[in-house]
C-alpha cells in the first residue's frame, strides 16, 4: 500500500487482486483490505482497546479471513467472510500467521507456550484434528509473534511456508549447533515431522518466507553486518543463497497469490537526522539530514562528528565524518559503525564484522591504520 506508512503484514487473495493488511494508527490496530489498483481501502475489523490485531490469512478458496487477535500472550485465530462480516472464534494458542496447503485441505501455525516451548501444529481446514508435527524446548524455538532476535521493527511475522506440493512445510527457528544459537529455515516433513534444517547464511536473522516453487523460496534476511534487511532467494534442497534486492530499505513479512505470481511484501526504510543546539538556541538546526543511519551512535573527535550511515556504493555500514563549520561530510572508514573516540580526538574506536567475526577496531584519527583490538591477556 505505497505512501501509507502504517500498512504491516500483507496477506495476498490467491487470485492476487486484493490485499488483506494490518494497519496501525499509534497503538490501535485494524484489519484492511485493498482492490489493488485502486486508493480505497475497506475496513474487515475496527480497532479495539486492548486487544490486538497481529496479522491475517486468506483461506485459499478466497471465501474468507483468518486473523489472529488478541491480548498480551494470549492470541486466538478467528475466522470472518471475506468481504467483512462477524468473525468466528477457531483456534486458541496460536502465535504466528496461519499457513496454508495450496490444496486448501489443511492449515499450519506456530504455539509458543509461556515456558519458552514451541510447536509447530497442523490441523484440518476447520480448524479441527489439531497435530503437533515437531516441538522445541528452550533454547531451541520456532519463529513466533513474540520471539526475539527478529531482523526488524516489523517483529516476527512468518506464517509456515507450505511447498507447493504439500509435502514440506518450511518455517524459521532457532538451535544450539556445537554450543552456539543458530538461526535455521527448517524444513519438516508434512506427514512424518522430520527435520532438515539450513542454517541463515552469515549467521544472520530472518522473518518472512515464501514458496515461489518446489526448489526456491525467498526470504527476508538480514547478516550481521548488514543495516537493512534485503530479500534473498534460497534453493531447496541445495541450500544456495542469492540476493534479490540491494537498496536502502527493509523487507519483511510476505503474502503470495496461488499461482505465486504476485509477491506482497512489507517495505519501510529507518531514517534519521541530526540537529544541533547551539549558544544557548532552543531551536535546533539541522546538522546532518535525515538518511539510512546505522543505529544512533554519535561521537566527537575533537572539532569531528563521527556518525554511521550506509554507504550507496555497497549497502555496508560506513563511518562519516563532519568537520565543525563544514558542510559537506565525507566518508571516513568503510564496513563500519558504532564509532566513538578518544578525548583527544586522535584515535576512532568503531564496531567491525570480518571474516565473519564480530570485533572492536580502532583506527587514527582520520580512517587509517584501521586494526583489530586484540582482547588483553588476564591477570595472573
Amino acid at each position: 500500500v505505497p505512501g501509507t506508512g502504517n500498512a504491516w503484514r500483507p496477506a495476498l487473495s490467491p487470485d492476487g487482486k486484493y490485499l488483506v493488511y494490518v494497519r496501525r494508527d499509534g497503538e490501535e490496530r485494524s484489519l484492511r483490505m485493498r482492490q489493488l489498483g485502486t486508493e480505497r481501502d475497506v475496513e474487515l475489523l475496527a480497532p479495539e482497546p486492548g486487544l490486538g490485531i497481529e496479522a491475517a490469512t486468506v483461506t485459499p478458496d478466497g471465501s474468507f479471513v483468518d486473523v489472529v487477535r488478541g491480548r498480551g500472550n494470549e492470541k486466538t485465530l478467528w475466522r470472518m467472510p471475506f468481504l467483512g462480516g462477524s468473525p468466528k472464534r477457531l483456534i486458541d494458542g496460536v502465535s504466528s500467521p496461519v499457513g496454508w496447503s495450496a490444496d486448501g485441505r489443511r492449515l499450519a501455525f506456530v504455539r509458543a507456550d509461556v515456558d519458552g516451548s514451541s510447536a509447530l501444529v497442523v490441523a484440518d481446514a476447520d480448524g479441527a484434528n489439531e497435530r503437533i508435527l515437531v516441538a522445541r524446548a528452550l533454547p531451541a524455538q520456532f519463529l513466533s509473534f513474540g520471539s526475539r532476535g527478529t531482523p526488524s521493527a516489523q517483529g516476527a511475522g512468518m506464517h509456515p511456508a507450505w511447498s507447493p506440493d504439500g509435502k514440506v512445510i518450511a518455517v524459521i527457528g532457532f538451535a544450539t549447533v556445537d554450543k552456539v544459537l543458530t538461526r535455521q529455515v527448517i524444513f519438516v516433513d508434512a506427514a512424518t515431522g522430520a527435520e532438515r534444517s539450513i542454517p541463515i547464511r552469515d549467521g544472520g536473522s530472518a522473518d518472512g518466507a515464501e514458496w515461489l516453487d518446489s526448489g526456491h523460496l525467498v526470504l527476508s534476511h538480514i547478516g550481521r553486518n548488514d543495516a537493512v534487511s534485503q530479500l534473498w532467494l534460497l534453493s531447496y534442497p541445495a541450500g544456495t543463497w542469492s540476493r534479490l534486492t540491494n537498496d536502502l530499505s527493509n523487507y519483511a513479512s510476505f503474502g503470495v497469490s496461488a499461482d505465486r505470481q504476485s509477491l506482497a511484501v512489507a517495505r519501510w526504510d529507518y531514517q534519521v537526522g541530526i540537529s544541533v543546539l547551539e549558544g544557548g538556541s532552543l531551536e535546533p538546526s539541522d546538522l546532518v539530514p535525515a538518511g539510512p543511519f546505522v543505529g544512533e551512535d554519535l561521537a566527537w573527535a575533537g572539532d569531528t562528528l563521527l556518525y554511521a550511515v550506509l554507504s550507496p556504493a555497497n549497502n555496508l555500514p560506513a563511518i562519516w565524518a563532519l568537520r565543525r563549520g563544514e558542510s559537506s561530510p565525507e566518508e571516513l572508514i568503510g564496513n563500519a559503525y558504532s564509532p566513538a573516540a578518544t578525548p583527544d580526538g586522535q584515535t576512532i574506536v568503531f564496531s567491525r564484522v570480518q571474516d565473519d567475526r564480530r570485533g572492536i577496531w580502532r583506527a587514527d584519527r582520520d580512517g587509517r591504520g584501521a586494526r583489530r583490538r586484540r582482547p588483553s591477556s588476564p591477570k595472573r
